[in-house]
């Protein structure tokens, strides 16, 4: 009877195992940069990704993310700011966790992070938010890493470039 149940129990954890193994790989974030995402919005809308940029808050608490290294320039590309704001997911983000802590204080104090983010791209094909200034967002499932701006990689976050009338 003690083997017969052994059995059972063995088949039913390969069975488990194989189960969360097949989530694991249908809900694989896909490694892109901003840069990748403003480029070719079609491609990552509704997809999970994972992005490395920089998240920066304003005086409002608008939160967008950023990546200096994309060219052409925001303000360059006929005269659109293809912005992303950060949402954060309140069913699936850790709230209160530990690094959201870490992040909630350099955003206070030094207004701007670098993290590396899970979440999902969405393109809702129009301009919104506090004055039109977003063409996309970016809603936070998971913070996985964030680190402090250094002097040379800080700019100032005011946004008034990007709203539009």
């Amino acid at each position: 009877m003690y083997s017969i149940l052994v059995v059972i129990l063995a088949l039913m954890g390969g069975t488990l195992t194989a189960s969360t193994q097949d989530t694991k790989l249908d809900t694989q974030e896909l490694p892109v940069t901003l840069c990748d995402l403003v480029a070719r919005p079609n491609e990552y809308a509704g997809r999970v990704v994972r992005l490395k940029a920089t998240l920066a808050s304003d005086m409002e608490e608008l939160e967008i993310f950023r990546d200096d290294s994309c060219r052409p320039a925001p303000a360059e590309m006929e005269g659109t700011h293809p912005i992303v704001q950060a949402t954060f997911n309140e069913s699936q983000y850790q709230f209160k966790s530990s690094i959201d802590k870490k992040l909630t204080k350099l955003l206070k104090k030094k207004k701007q992070a670098r993290v590396i983010v899970v979440g999902v791209f969405t393109d809702p094909g129009h301009y919104f938010g506090h004055q039109l200034c977003c063409r996309y967002r970016l809603d936070v499932l998971e913070l996985l890493s964030v680190e402090e701006m250094t002097k040379a990689d800080a700019r100032p976050t005011s946004y008034r470039a990007c709203n539009r009338q």
